[in-house]
């Protein structure tokens, strides 16, 4: 039934690769060197939305409300191989399904009212680019509030 609900929605690919930085300083320095900018740096909060027997994420289906920037978002990612990544994996290639709405943490509450659960995640965010090249390359660099 989501399948069904989703495909009428418009979408796009994401490819993300995550890597633990272990000197965010070096790699900031290395950056600005290379050229890129921080384009903007933000706070996140996020409901990543489970049902109760985690079938979703088993399927490759990740439910998340977030709020950013005064702005909020229901998000669907979807495995396009129908299963969920292998351990520590670390390359995601994803559809990704988005809906801006009011307010995230009232759509985490109506998801809990269905009998799903959710976790709470936040983070802080800067986006790099690099405006010299024609390019929709960003590199993220997030910090968790309790470390980094």
């Amino acid at each position: 039934m989501i399948k069904q609900y989703i495909t009428k929605m418009r979408a796009f690919k994401e490819i993300k690769i995550k890597f633990r930085l272990e000197n965010k300083k070096d790699i900031q320095k290395k950056l600005l060197s290379m050229d890129w900018v921080i384009s903007s740096l933000y706070f996140q909060k996020e409901y990543r939305i489970k049902d109760l027997k985690d079938e979703l994420s088993r399927n490759g289906i990740f439910p998340r409300a977030r709020s950013e920037s005064g702005k909020s978002t229901f998000t669907i990612k979807v495995n396009p191989n129908g299963e969920m990544p292998k351990n520590n994996c670390k390359y995601f290639e994803r559809l990704e399904y988005n809906l801006e709405i009011e307010d995230a943490q009232k759509m985490a509450e109506m998801f809990s009212l269905l009998g799903y659960k959710y976790r709470i995640l936040e983070k802080y965010r800067q986006d790099w680019i690099n405006p010299d090249k024609k390019s929709s390359l960003s590199i993220f660099i997030d910090s968790l509030p309790f470390g980094n």
